[in-house]
Protein backbone atom coordinates (compact mmCIF):
# COMPACT_ATOMS: atom_id res chain seq x y z
CA UNK A 1 0.00 0.00 0.00
CA UNK A 2 1.38 3.20 -0.97
CA UNK A 3 0.62 6.23 1.70
CA UNK A 4 0.31 9.82 0.51
CA UNK A 5 4.24 10.41 -0.67
CA UNK A 6 6.07 13.73 1.36
CA UNK A 7 4.41 16.38 -1.27
CA UNK A 8 0.91 15.33 -1.06
CA UNK A 9 -1.11 18.18 -2.71
CA UNK A 10 -4.72 18.92 -1.26
CA UNK A 11 -6.42 18.18 -4.69
CA UNK A 12 -4.72 15.04 -5.40
CA UNK A 13 -7.35 12.18 -5.65
CA UNK A 14 -5.44 8.86 -7.05
CA UNK A 15 -3.42 7.95 -4.57
CA UNK A 16 -3.16 4.27 -3.90
CA UNK A 17 -4.74 2.21 -1.73
CA UNK A 18 -4.06 -0.96 -0.08
CA UNK A 19 -5.33 -3.96 -2.68
CA UNK A 20 -5.41 -1.94 -5.58
CA UNK A 21 -8.11 0.62 -4.26
CA UNK A 22 -7.96 4.04 -5.23
CA UNK A 23 -9.83 7.01 -2.99
CA UNK A 24 -12.29 7.73 -5.98
CA UNK A 25 -13.96 4.68 -4.96
CA UNK A 26 -14.43 5.46 -1.78
CA UNK A 27 -17.21 8.04 -0.30
CA UNK A 28 -16.78 8.18 3.39
CA UNK A 29 -18.78 10.78 6.07
CA UNK A 30 -16.96 12.06 9.09
CA UNK A 31 -19.77 12.37 11.50
CA UNK A 32 -17.74 13.57 14.03
CA UNK A 33 -15.95 17.25 12.82
CA UNK A 34 -15.54 20.10 15.28
CA UNK A 35 -15.68 22.74 12.65
CA UNK A 36 -15.54 25.66 14.62
CA UNK A 37 -12.45 24.61 16.82
CA UNK A 38 -10.19 28.08 16.71
CA UNK A 39 -7.38 25.33 15.77
CA UNK A 40 -8.47 24.87 12.35
CA UNK A 41 -8.39 28.84 11.61
CA UNK A 42 -4.32 28.56 13.09
CA UNK A 43 -5.05 29.39 16.84
CA UNK A 44 -4.15 27.44 19.54
CA UNK A 45 -4.56 28.34 23.23
CA UNK A 46 -5.70 31.50 22.33
CA UNK A 47 -2.42 32.28 20.42
CA UNK A 48 -2.52 32.39 16.64
CA UNK A 49 0.11 30.59 14.95
CA UNK A 50 -0.59 30.75 11.64
CA UNK A 51 -2.78 31.91 8.82
CA UNK A 52 -6.15 29.71 8.96
CA UNK A 53 -6.23 26.90 6.47
CA UNK A 54 -9.72 25.97 6.98
CA UNK A 55 -10.33 25.58 3.34
CA UNK A 56 -7.28 23.56 2.91
CA UNK A 57 -8.71 21.28 5.50
CA UNK A 58 -11.60 20.35 3.26
CA UNK A 59 -10.26 20.06 0.16
CA UNK A 60 -7.81 17.62 2.11
CA UNK A 61 -10.55 15.55 3.50
CA UNK A 62 -12.29 15.60 -0.24
CA UNK A 63 -9.03 14.54 -1.56
CA UNK A 64 -8.92 11.29 0.90
CA UNK A 65 -12.83 10.46 -0.35
CA UNK A 66 -14.84 12.35 2.62
CA UNK A 67 -17.79 13.49 0.75
CA UNK A 68 -19.76 14.93 3.69
CA UNK A 69 -19.26 15.98 7.92
CA UNK A 70 -21.15 15.93 10.46
CA UNK A 71 -20.05 19.09 12.03
CA UNK A 72 -21.04 18.69 16.21
CA UNK A 73 -21.43 21.44 18.73
CA UNK A 74 -21.49 21.52 22.62
CA UNK A 75 -23.05 24.61 23.81
CA UNK A 76 -25.85 26.99 22.62
CA UNK A 77 -23.39 30.02 21.32
CA UNK A 78 -21.18 27.26 19.44
CA UNK A 79 -24.79 25.39 17.73
CA UNK A 80 -25.07 28.98 16.57
CA UNK A 81 -21.62 29.41 14.76
CA UNK A 82 -21.69 26.12 13.88
CA UNK A 83 -24.67 26.18 11.86
CA UNK A 84 -23.36 29.45 10.30
CA UNK A 85 -20.33 27.89 9.14
CA UNK A 86 -22.38 24.79 7.64
CA UNK A 87 -24.61 27.35 5.51
CA UNK A 88 -21.71 29.07 3.87
CA UNK A 89 -21.59 28.23 -0.10
CA UNK A 90 -17.76 28.08 -0.48
CA UNK A 91 -17.45 25.66 2.14
CA UNK A 92 -19.95 23.26 0.89
CA UNK A 93 -18.78 23.42 -2.40
CA UNK A 94 -16.38 21.41 -0.99
CA UNK A 95 -17.49 19.12 0.93
CA UNK A 96 -21.26 18.30 2.33
CA UNK A 97 -22.01 19.74 5.52
CA UNK A 98 -24.46 19.63 7.57
CA UNK A 99 -24.41 19.68 11.98
CA UNK A 100 -25.67 19.25 15.23
CA UNK A 101 -27.63 21.37 17.87
CA UNK A 102 -26.95 20.61 21.50
CA UNK A 103 -25.58 20.93 24.78
CA UNK A 104 -22.40 18.56 25.68
CA UNK A 105 -22.38 17.11 29.22
CA UNK A 106 -19.21 18.79 30.19
CA UNK A 107 -20.69 21.75 29.41
CA UNK A 108 -24.38 21.36 30.49
CA UNK A 109 -23.38 24.34 33.39
CA UNK A 110 -25.47 26.08 30.90
CA UNK A 111 -28.74 24.53 32.85
CA UNK A 112 -27.94 26.18 36.28
CA UNK A 113 -29.42 29.14 35.16
CA UNK A 114 -32.76 27.33 34.03
CA UNK A 115 -33.53 24.55 31.94
CA UNK A 116 -36.58 26.03 30.64
CA UNK A 117 -34.74 28.53 28.66
CA UNK A 118 -31.92 26.76 27.32
CA UNK A 119 -34.27 24.45 25.75
CA UNK A 120 -36.16 27.75 24.15
CA UNK A 121 -33.06 28.31 23.29
CA UNK A 122 -31.91 24.88 21.44
CA UNK A 123 -35.57 24.47 20.23
CA UNK A 124 -35.13 28.18 18.19
CA UNK A 125 -31.80 26.85 16.76
CA UNK A 126 -32.73 23.42 15.95
CA UNK A 127 -36.03 24.84 14.37
CA UNK A 128 -34.37 26.78 12.34
CA UNK A 129 -31.83 24.38 11.34
CA UNK A 130 -34.23 22.09 10.69
CA UNK A 131 -35.88 24.17 8.17
CA UNK A 132 -33.14 24.83 5.93
CA UNK A 133 -31.37 21.40 6.22
CA UNK A 134 -28.63 22.27 8.28
CA UNK A 135 -29.44 20.58 11.49
CA UNK A 136 -29.44 16.74 11.07
CA UNK A 137 -29.24 16.17 14.89
CA UNK A 138 -29.87 16.76 18.57
CA UNK A 139 -26.33 16.91 20.52
CA UNK A 140 -23.59 16.56 21.25
CA UNK A 141 -25.34 15.37 24.77
CA UNK A 142 -25.31 12.28 27.18
CA UNK A 143 -23.30 11.62 30.09
CA UNK A 144 -19.52 12.16 30.99
CA UNK A 145 -18.75 10.89 34.29
CA UNK A 146 -14.48 11.25 33.50
CA UNK A 147 -15.28 15.03 33.90
CA UNK A 148 -16.55 16.24 36.70
CA UNK A 149 -14.24 19.14 36.89
CA UNK A 150 -16.40 20.61 33.62
CA UNK A 151 -19.97 19.86 35.49
CA UNK A 152 -21.12 18.03 38.19
CA UNK A 153 -23.31 14.94 37.50
CA UNK A 154 -26.51 16.24 38.93
CA UNK A 155 -26.65 19.08 36.28
CA UNK A 156 -25.54 16.93 33.65
CA UNK A 157 -28.46 14.47 34.32
CA UNK A 158 -30.62 17.37 33.99
CA UNK A 159 -29.46 18.63 30.77
CA UNK A 160 -29.38 15.06 28.71
CA UNK A 161 -32.74 14.41 30.20
CA UNK A 162 -34.33 17.87 29.07
CA UNK A 163 -32.60 17.71 25.58
CA UNK A 164 -34.52 13.69 24.34
CA UNK A 165 -37.95 15.65 23.71
CA UNK A 166 -36.37 17.84 21.24
CA UNK A 167 -35.29 14.80 19.52
CA UNK A 168 -38.41 13.62 19.50
CA UNK A 169 -40.20 16.58 18.63
CA UNK A 170 -38.22 17.44 15.64
CA UNK A 171 -38.08 13.55 14.82
CA UNK A 172 -34.72 13.87 14.54
CA UNK A 173 -31.68 11.33 16.02
CA UNK A 174 -29.46 11.78 18.88
CA UNK A 175 -25.59 12.35 18.60
CA UNK A 176 -24.73 10.61 22.20
CA UNK A 177 -21.56 11.34 24.70
CA UNK A 178 -20.83 8.37 27.15
CA UNK A 179 -18.34 8.19 29.17
CA UNK A 180 -17.93 5.90 32.05
CA UNK A 181 -21.75 6.57 33.28
CA UNK A 182 -22.17 3.53 35.56
CA UNK A 183 -25.20 2.36 34.09
CA UNK A 184 -26.69 6.03 33.90
CA UNK A 185 -26.41 6.54 30.12
CA UNK A 186 -27.81 2.96 29.18
CA UNK A 187 -30.78 3.09 31.79
CA UNK A 188 -31.61 6.77 30.30
CA UNK A 189 -31.39 5.75 26.56
CA UNK A 190 -33.75 2.34 27.89
CA UNK A 191 -36.19 4.22 29.83
CA UNK A 192 -36.63 6.72 26.61
CA UNK A 193 -36.00 5.13 23.36
CA UNK A 194 -39.46 4.65 22.81
CA UNK A 195 -39.76 8.29 22.73
CA UNK A 196 -37.19 8.62 20.22
CA UNK A 197 -38.57 7.80 16.80
CA UNK A 198 -35.09 8.17 14.85
CA UNK A 199 -32.68 6.89 17.08
CA UNK A 200 -29.11 7.74 17.74
CA UNK A 201 -25.28 7.24 17.29
CA UNK A 202 -22.84 7.00 20.51
CA UNK A 203 -19.92 8.70 18.87
CA UNK A 204 -16.42 8.36 20.29
CA UNK A 205 -17.17 4.93 21.76
CA UNK A 206 -14.49 3.61 24.46
CA UNK A 207 -16.71 1.54 26.70
CA UNK A 208 -17.04 -1.68 27.23
CA UNK A 209 -18.32 -4.22 25.21
CA UNK A 210 -21.25 -5.57 27.48
CA UNK A 211 -22.55 -1.90 27.28
CA UNK A 212 -21.83 -1.85 23.76
CA UNK A 213 -23.67 -4.72 22.64
CA UNK A 214 -26.71 -3.21 24.96
CA UNK A 215 -26.64 -0.20 23.22
CA UNK A 216 -26.64 -1.97 20.21
CA UNK A 217 -29.63 -4.02 21.31
CA UNK A 218 -31.20 -0.54 21.52
CA UNK A 219 -30.82 -0.03 17.69
CA UNK A 220 -28.18 2.33 18.53
CA UNK A 221 -25.45 3.29 16.18
CA UNK A 222 -21.71 3.27 17.48
CA UNK A 223 -18.90 5.78 16.19
CA UNK A 224 -15.35 5.00 15.89
CA UNK A 225 -12.68 7.07 16.08
CA UNK A 226 -9.05 6.71 17.19
CA UNK A 227 -9.81 7.12 20.67
CA UNK A 228 -11.72 3.96 20.17
CA UNK A 229 -8.94 1.92 19.16
CA UNK A 230 -6.29 3.43 21.58
CA UNK A 231 -6.18 0.09 23.50
CA UNK A 232 -6.76 -3.47 22.88
CA UNK A 233 -9.44 -3.82 24.50
CA UNK A 234 -10.73 -1.05 22.49
CA UNK A 235 -9.95 -3.46 19.03
CA UNK A 236 -11.79 -5.96 20.50
CA UNK A 237 -14.99 -4.16 21.03
CA UNK A 238 -14.48 -2.49 17.69
CA UNK A 239 -14.01 -6.34 16.21
CA UNK A 240 -17.91 -6.86 17.95
CA UNK A 241 -19.77 -3.97 16.70
CA UNK A 242 -22.46 -5.17 14.20
CA UNK A 243 -22.06 -4.61 10.52
CA UNK A 244 -24.98 -2.37 9.95
CA UNK A 245 -24.69 -0.44 12.97
CA UNK A 246 -20.65 0.85 12.36
CA UNK A 247 -20.25 4.73 11.79
CA UNK A 248 -16.75 6.21 11.33
CA UNK A 249 -15.73 9.61 12.31
CA UNK A 250 -12.71 11.66 13.27
CA UNK A 251 -13.40 13.84 16.28
CA UNK A 252 -10.93 16.17 14.78
CA UNK A 253 -9.36 18.15 16.05
CA UNK A 254 -9.29 15.48 18.95
CA UNK A 255 -8.76 11.58 18.73
CA UNK A 256 -5.93 11.24 16.36
CA UNK A 257 -4.36 7.70 15.71
CA UNK A 258 -1.28 8.16 17.83
CA UNK A 259 1.90 6.51 17.19
CA UNK A 260 1.65 4.65 20.55
CA UNK A 261 -1.82 2.81 20.38
CA UNK A 262 -1.87 -0.54 19.29
CA UNK A 263 -4.22 0.67 16.41
CA UNK A 264 -1.18 2.88 14.69
CA UNK A 265 -0.09 -0.82 13.17
CA UNK A 266 -2.90 -0.96 11.09
CA UNK A 267 -2.14 2.38 9.51
CA UNK A 268 -0.75 2.85 6.07
CA UNK A 269 -1.85 6.68 4.62
CA UNK A 270 0.81 9.01 5.71
CA UNK A 271 0.94 12.80 5.55
CA UNK A 272 3.63 15.54 5.94
CA UNK A 273 3.17 17.26 8.83
CA UNK A 274 5.41 20.32 10.14
CA UNK A 275 4.58 22.22 13.96
CA UNK A 276 2.49 24.72 14.32
CA UNK A 277 5.44 27.57 14.64
CA UNK A 278 6.39 25.97 11.06
CA UNK A 279 3.28 26.13 9.05
CA UNK A 280 3.77 25.61 5.27
CA UNK A 281 0.22 25.35 3.16
CA UNK A 282 -0.27 22.16 1.61
CA UNK A 283 1.09 20.42 5.07
CA UNK A 284 -0.70 18.92 8.08
CA UNK A 285 -0.08 20.92 11.87
CA UNK A 286 1.67 17.97 13.83
CA UNK A 287 -0.99 16.54 16.27
CA UNK A 288 -4.08 18.36 15.09
CA UNK A 289 -6.12 15.48 13.99
CA UNK A 290 -8.28 16.33 10.42
CA UNK A 291 -11.10 14.73 8.55
CA UNK A 292 -8.75 13.88 5.88
CA UNK A 293 -7.51 11.16 8.66
CA UNK A 294 -11.26 9.62 8.60
CA UNK A 295 -8.67 7.41 5.76
CA UNK A 296 -6.33 6.16 8.76
CA UNK A 297 -9.71 5.42 10.29
CA UNK A 298 -10.77 3.52 7.55
CA UNK A 299 -7.50 1.49 7.01
CA UNK A 300 -7.08 0.57 10.56
CA UNK A 301 -10.82 -0.39 11.50
CA UNK A 302 -10.70 -2.55 8.58
CA UNK A 303 -7.14 -4.57 9.30
CA UNK A 304 -9.44 -4.62 12.60
CA UNK A 305 -12.34 -5.76 11.17
CA UNK A 306 -10.82 -8.57 7.85
CA UNK A 307 -12.68 -6.77 5.11
CA UNK A 308 -11.39 -4.16 2.88
CA UNK A 309 -11.65 -0.54 2.73
CA UNK A 310 -14.02 -0.45 0.06
CA UNK A 311 -16.37 -2.98 1.52
CA UNK A 312 -16.37 -1.17 4.77
CA UNK A 313 -16.66 2.10 3.46
CA UNK A 314 -19.34 0.80 1.61
CA UNK A 315 -20.86 -0.56 4.68
CA UNK A 316 -20.52 2.54 6.43
CA UNK A 317 -22.10 4.41 4.05
CA UNK A 318 -25.32 2.58 4.02
CA UNK A 319 -25.25 3.06 8.15
CA UNK A 320 -24.97 6.64 7.48
CA UNK A 321 -27.66 7.07 4.96
CA UNK A 322 -29.72 4.97 7.04
CA UNK A 323 -29.79 7.44 9.78
CA UNK A 324 -28.38 10.87 8.61
CA UNK A 325 -30.16 10.53 4.98
CA UNK A 326 -29.14 13.97 3.81
CA UNK A 327 -25.70 13.91 4.41
CA UNK A 328 -24.74 12.41 0.75
CA UNK A 329 -26.22 13.01 -2.01
CA UNK A 330 -27.34 10.32 -4.56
Amino acid sequence: MNGFAAGFEPRFADTELEQGVHNSSIRMCDIGFNISDEMFHGKYHGKQSHDSDFLAILDRAKSCGVVSMLCTSSFCDEAVHTTQLCRDPESNARCRLRCTAGVHPCRATEFAEGEAAVIERLDAIIGEGVSDGTVVAVGECGLDYDRFNYCGKELQLIGFQAQLPLASKYHLPLFLHNRNTEGDFLRIMKENIHLLPAGGVVHSYTDSLEEMLELASLGLYIGVNGCSIRTEEGIRVVQQIPDHLLMLETDSPWCSIKPSHPSHKFVSTTFKTVKKEKFVPGCLIKDRNEPCHMINVLEAVAKIRNVTPVALAQQVEENTKRLFPTLFSS
